[in-house]
């Protein structure tokens, strides 16, 4: 049985488009994380993590498109970060696939 789509309202629309193109209002409105104590509260950027947000953004601002390599410190939150990007990119496209390697590399024992 198919569903039947219904048009967004203007207001509808405005909402979609902000949480597509703005990864910070997304996070803290739409993503959950365990903070070290256990607690589940909404994704805040923190600083490092709005530093690669802006140049992120920069970066698809100028040329179209983003290709990042984030050489990171440990407990910066940079793979919370990128997991929470992934995460928006994929559930935004039809078909689309996503992988965060580090947890491939600590799986295969590469990192600790």
């Amino acid at each position: 049985m198919r569903k039947r789509s219904r048009s967004l309202s203007e207001r509808e629309r405005a909402i979609r488009q902000r949480l597509k193109s703005d990864f910070a209002h997304y996070a803290s409105h739409c993503l959950k994380i365990r903070t070290k104590a256990g607690a589940v509260e909404p994704f805040v950027l923190n600083a490092a993590q709005r530093h690669i947000d802006r140049e992120l953004a920069r970066q698809l601002a100028e040329s179209g498109r983003v290709r990042a390599l984030i050489l990171k410190g440990r407990q910066q939150g940079c793979s919370t970060y990128v997991e929470g990007r992934t995460l928006l990119l994929i559930c935004g496209a039809a078909g689309a696939a996503g992988a965060v390697m580090w947890k491939l590399l600590e799986l295969l024992g590469y990192v600790r």
